[in-house]
């Protein structure tokens, strides 16, 4: 399956991303490869106009830009980190 969007990270994203490893890393990674054609566990977060994705206890915030096609990461974590 082709990727439908191009994925950009915050510096946030990626500083927690490099400190994570091993299995936690993987279930990321399968989270952000389903990100890429907006498959999953996907809700929109209306009072903050930004959507939330995620697996297992793990979360990603991002936004959308549907035009440019791009997908912007502005946060990774577990669910105790995310405060919506």
């Amino acid at each position: 399956m082709q990727d439908k969007y191009e994925l950009k990270y915050s510096k946030k994203a990626i500083k927690y991303y490099l400190k994570t490893t091993g299995k936690t890393r993987k279930r990321i990674d399968k989270m952000l490869e389903n990100l890429k054609t907006l498959d999953g566990d996907i809700e929109y977060i209306q009072q903050n106009n930004y959507y939330r994705i995620k697996i297992e206890h793990y979360r990603a915030i991002f936004t959308v830009d549907e035009i440019q096609n791009i997908i912007e990461i502005h946060a990774i974590g577990t669910k105790n980190d995310m405060r919506y």
